[in-house]
Protein backbone atom coordinates (compact mmCIF):
# COMPACT_ATOMS: atom_id res chain seq x y z
CA UNK A 1 0.00 0.00 0.00
CA UNK A 2 1.15 3.67 -1.00
CA UNK A 3 0.10 6.69 0.53
CA UNK A 4 -0.23 9.88 -1.33
CA UNK A 5 0.48 13.56 0.42
CA UNK A 6 -0.23 16.97 -1.67
CA UNK A 7 0.78 19.28 0.71
CA UNK A 8 -0.53 22.72 -0.68
CA UNK A 9 0.15 25.95 0.91
CA UNK A 10 -3.19 25.34 2.98
CA UNK A 11 -4.17 22.50 3.21
CA UNK A 12 -2.73 18.50 3.44
CA UNK A 13 -4.98 16.22 0.89
CA UNK A 14 -4.03 12.63 1.02
CA UNK A 15 -4.93 9.37 0.09
CA UNK A 16 -4.05 5.64 -0.50
CA UNK A 17 -3.88 3.65 -2.71
CA UNK A 18 -3.75 -0.34 -2.75
CA UNK A 19 -3.25 -1.97 -6.33
CA UNK A 20 -5.76 -0.39 -8.21
CA UNK A 21 -7.95 0.76 -5.47
CA UNK A 22 -7.51 4.81 -4.97
CA UNK A 23 -9.12 5.93 -1.46
CA UNK A 24 -9.04 10.00 -1.14
CA UNK A 25 -9.48 11.80 2.37
CA UNK A 26 -10.86 15.46 3.30
CA UNK A 27 -8.16 17.56 3.37
CA UNK A 28 -6.43 18.97 6.91
CA UNK A 29 -5.72 22.15 7.77
CA UNK A 30 -2.00 21.86 9.03
CA UNK A 31 -1.86 24.95 10.46
CA UNK A 32 -4.03 23.80 13.17
CA UNK A 33 -1.98 22.73 15.90
CA UNK A 34 -3.43 19.50 16.43
CA UNK A 35 -3.04 18.33 12.48
CA UNK A 36 0.03 15.55 13.39
CA UNK A 37 -2.50 13.96 16.12
CA UNK A 38 -5.60 14.34 13.56
CA UNK A 39 -3.67 12.25 10.92
CA UNK A 40 -2.38 9.93 13.46
CA UNK A 41 -5.47 8.93 14.04
CA UNK A 42 -6.51 8.55 10.09
CA UNK A 43 -3.62 6.41 9.30
CA UNK A 44 -3.28 3.87 12.84
CA UNK A 45 -5.86 1.71 11.24
CA UNK A 46 -4.60 1.51 7.76
CA UNK A 47 -2.98 -1.70 6.60
CA UNK A 48 1.01 -1.86 6.27
CA UNK A 49 2.12 1.35 4.26
CA UNK A 50 5.07 0.31 2.10
CA UNK A 51 5.48 3.80 0.57
CA UNK A 52 4.98 7.40 1.50
CA UNK A 53 4.65 9.76 -1.38
CA UNK A 54 4.83 13.76 -1.17
CA UNK A 55 4.02 16.61 -3.23
CA UNK A 56 4.52 20.06 -1.19
CA UNK A 57 4.56 23.62 -2.13
CA UNK A 58 4.77 24.12 1.73
CA UNK A 59 7.77 24.07 3.98
CA UNK A 60 9.62 20.96 4.29
CA UNK A 61 9.31 21.42 7.94
CA UNK A 62 5.68 19.65 7.54
CA UNK A 63 6.86 17.20 5.22
CA UNK A 64 9.33 16.39 8.04
CA UNK A 65 6.89 16.47 10.75
CA UNK A 66 4.79 13.79 8.84
CA UNK A 67 7.71 11.65 7.52
CA UNK A 68 8.29 11.37 10.85
CA UNK A 69 4.71 10.19 12.25
CA UNK A 70 5.18 7.76 8.92
CA UNK A 71 7.93 5.98 10.23
CA UNK A 72 6.82 5.86 13.70
CA UNK A 73 3.58 4.05 11.81
CA UNK A 74 5.58 1.93 9.59
CA UNK A 75 9.58 1.71 10.10
CA UNK A 76 10.36 0.08 6.81
CA UNK A 77 8.49 2.82 5.06
CA UNK A 78 9.56 4.03 1.64
CA UNK A 79 9.94 7.86 1.25
CA UNK A 80 9.33 9.79 -2.18
CA UNK A 81 9.59 13.59 -2.90
CA UNK A 82 8.16 14.29 -6.01
CA UNK A 83 10.17 16.98 -8.15
CA UNK A 84 9.44 18.90 -11.45
CA UNK A 85 11.81 17.74 -14.16
CA UNK A 86 12.05 18.66 -17.74
CA UNK A 87 10.17 15.77 -19.17
CA UNK A 88 8.43 13.30 -17.40
CA UNK A 89 5.38 10.52 -18.30
CA UNK A 90 5.34 12.14 -21.89
CA UNK A 91 5.08 15.40 -20.51
CA UNK A 92 7.42 17.92 -21.33
CA UNK A 93 7.75 21.15 -18.89
CA UNK A 94 8.11 24.79 -21.22
CA UNK A 95 9.54 26.25 -17.89
CA UNK A 96 13.49 27.41 -18.40
CA UNK A 97 14.68 26.11 -15.42
CA UNK A 98 11.73 22.69 -15.09
CA UNK A 99 12.67 22.15 -11.19
CA UNK A 100 11.37 25.78 -10.50
CA UNK A 101 7.76 24.68 -11.77
CA UNK A 102 5.22 24.23 -8.55
CA UNK A 103 5.19 20.33 -8.04
CA UNK A 104 1.27 20.90 -8.04
CA UNK A 105 1.13 22.02 -11.30
CA UNK A 106 3.49 19.63 -12.90
CA UNK A 107 1.86 16.24 -11.36
CA UNK A 108 -1.29 17.99 -12.57
CA UNK A 109 -0.17 18.31 -16.08
CA UNK A 110 0.69 14.63 -15.97
CA UNK A 111 -2.38 13.44 -14.59
CA UNK A 112 -4.43 15.61 -17.55
CA UNK A 113 -1.73 14.05 -20.04
CA UNK A 114 -2.06 10.29 -19.01
CA UNK A 115 -6.26 10.72 -19.30
CA UNK A 116 -5.26 11.42 -23.10
CA UNK A 117 -7.67 14.24 -23.16
CA UNK A 118 -6.55 15.88 -26.31
CA UNK A 119 -5.46 19.69 -25.92
CA UNK A 120 -6.44 20.88 -22.54
CA UNK A 121 -6.13 24.06 -19.82
CA UNK A 122 -5.28 22.82 -16.22
CA UNK A 123 -6.44 25.26 -14.13
CA UNK A 124 -6.18 25.09 -10.38
CA UNK A 125 -8.29 26.78 -7.41
CA UNK A 126 -6.84 26.89 -4.77
CA UNK A 127 -4.65 29.51 -2.21
CA UNK A 128 -3.22 30.52 -5.88
CA UNK A 129 -5.19 30.09 -9.22
CA UNK A 130 -2.67 29.19 -11.69
CA UNK A 131 -3.92 28.54 -15.21
CA UNK A 132 -1.66 25.81 -17.69
CA UNK A 133 -1.62 25.09 -21.21
CA UNK A 134 -1.21 21.59 -22.34
CA UNK A 135 -0.81 20.54 -26.40
CA UNK A 136 -2.05 16.80 -27.16
CA UNK A 137 1.60 15.79 -27.98
CA UNK A 138 2.35 16.18 -23.93
CA UNK A 139 4.06 19.43 -24.37
CA UNK A 140 3.75 22.26 -22.00
CA UNK A 141 3.29 26.02 -23.17
CA UNK A 142 3.42 27.53 -20.21
CA UNK A 143 1.64 29.04 -17.30
CA UNK A 144 0.40 32.04 -15.38
CA UNK A 145 -0.35 32.51 -11.60
CA UNK A 146 -2.66 35.23 -9.53
CA UNK A 147 -3.80 35.13 -6.49
CA UNK A 148 -6.71 32.76 -5.02
CA UNK A 149 -10.23 33.82 -4.58
CA UNK A 150 -9.58 33.81 -0.43
CA UNK A 151 -6.45 35.45 -1.09
CA UNK A 152 -7.87 38.38 -3.18
CA UNK A 153 -10.81 38.69 -0.58
CA UNK A 154 -8.27 38.78 2.70
CA UNK A 155 -5.82 40.99 1.02
CA UNK A 156 -8.30 44.02 0.34
CA UNK A 157 -9.91 43.49 4.30
CA UNK A 158 -5.95 43.16 5.43
CA UNK A 159 -4.80 46.59 3.25
CA UNK A 160 -7.80 48.57 3.57
CA UNK A 161 -9.51 50.22 6.28
CA UNK A 162 -13.28 50.00 5.48
CA UNK A 163 -13.50 46.89 3.40
CA UNK A 164 -14.89 44.08 5.96
CA UNK A 165 -13.54 40.03 5.55
CA UNK A 166 -15.77 37.83 3.87
CA UNK A 167 -17.45 34.75 5.58
CA UNK A 168 -20.02 33.27 2.95
CA UNK A 169 -21.05 33.09 -0.42
CA UNK A 170 -23.56 35.58 -2.30
CA UNK A 171 -25.34 36.07 -5.63
CA UNK A 172 -22.75 36.83 -8.41
CA UNK A 173 -23.50 40.17 -10.04
CA UNK A 174 -24.18 43.91 -9.40
CA UNK A 175 -24.54 44.03 -5.29
CA UNK A 176 -25.91 46.68 -3.41
CA UNK A 177 -23.38 45.81 -0.48
CA UNK A 178 -19.72 45.56 0.11
CA UNK A 179 -19.30 42.20 1.07
CA UNK A 180 -21.07 40.66 -1.95
CA UNK A 181 -19.42 43.62 -4.42
CA UNK A 182 -15.99 41.87 -3.35
CA UNK A 183 -17.30 38.30 -3.60
CA UNK A 184 -18.25 38.79 -6.68
CA UNK A 185 -15.75 41.00 -8.05
CA UNK A 186 -12.90 38.31 -7.01
CA UNK A 187 -14.63 35.75 -8.58
CA UNK A 188 -15.17 37.31 -11.59
CA UNK A 189 -11.99 38.22 -11.88
CA UNK A 190 -10.62 34.47 -11.11
CA UNK A 191 -13.03 33.77 -14.51
CA UNK A 192 -11.82 36.31 -16.27
CA UNK A 193 -8.25 35.47 -16.12
CA UNK A 194 -9.11 31.96 -17.24
CA UNK A 195 -11.44 32.55 -19.83
CA UNK A 196 -8.71 35.21 -21.55
CA UNK A 197 -6.26 33.04 -21.21
CA UNK A 198 -8.50 30.63 -23.27
CA UNK A 199 -9.46 33.08 -25.90
CA UNK A 200 -5.65 33.88 -26.10
CA UNK A 201 -4.47 30.45 -27.31
CA UNK A 202 -6.98 27.86 -27.92
CA UNK A 203 -11.03 28.44 -26.83
CA UNK A 204 -11.16 24.68 -27.87
CA UNK A 205 -9.31 22.54 -25.67
CA UNK A 206 -11.07 20.78 -22.52
CA UNK A 207 -10.89 23.19 -19.73
CA UNK A 208 -9.94 21.01 -16.78
CA UNK A 209 -10.47 22.47 -12.73
CA UNK A 210 -9.07 21.10 -9.88
CA UNK A 211 -8.52 22.87 -6.27
CA UNK A 212 -10.86 23.39 -3.50
CA UNK A 213 -12.26 26.43 -5.19
CA UNK A 214 -13.20 24.86 -8.67
CA UNK A 215 -17.02 24.04 -7.83
CA UNK A 216 -17.41 27.50 -6.94
CA UNK A 217 -15.35 28.96 -9.70
CA UNK A 218 -16.81 26.45 -12.41
CA UNK A 219 -20.61 28.14 -12.90
CA UNK A 220 -19.38 31.11 -13.78
CA UNK A 221 -17.67 29.87 -16.56
CA UNK A 222 -18.69 30.34 -20.22
CA UNK A 223 -17.21 27.54 -21.22
CA UNK A 224 -17.35 23.46 -20.69
CA UNK A 225 -16.16 22.75 -17.60
CA UNK A 226 -14.71 19.03 -16.06
CA UNK A 227 -13.81 18.91 -12.26
CA UNK A 228 -10.98 16.60 -11.47
CA UNK A 229 -10.87 17.37 -7.18
CA UNK A 230 -7.47 14.82 -7.24
CA UNK A 231 -5.86 15.81 -10.13
CA UNK A 232 -2.66 16.30 -8.71
CA UNK A 233 -2.89 12.89 -5.65
CA UNK A 234 -3.46 11.40 -9.32
CA UNK A 235 -0.04 12.71 -10.83
CA UNK A 236 1.52 11.80 -7.71
CA UNK A 237 0.25 8.10 -8.08
CA UNK A 238 1.40 7.97 -11.84
CA UNK A 239 4.76 9.42 -10.40
CA UNK A 240 5.79 6.96 -8.53
CA UNK A 241 4.39 4.19 -11.21
CA UNK A 242 7.70 5.94 -13.19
Amino acid sequence: MKILLDIGNSRLKWAWQQAHDFFSRPALDYHQPQFIDHLYQHWQNLPPADSLAIATVSHQSIAERIIILAKQLWPTIQIIQAQASAEKYGVKNAYRQPEKLGIDRWLALIAAHHKQLGNCWVVDCGTAITVDYLHADGQHKGGLICPGLHMMQQSLSQNTQLLPAIEQDYVTGLADFTEAAIYSGTLLAACGLIEQSMQSLDENARLILTGGDASRIAPHLKYDTHIEPNLVLTGLSLYCED
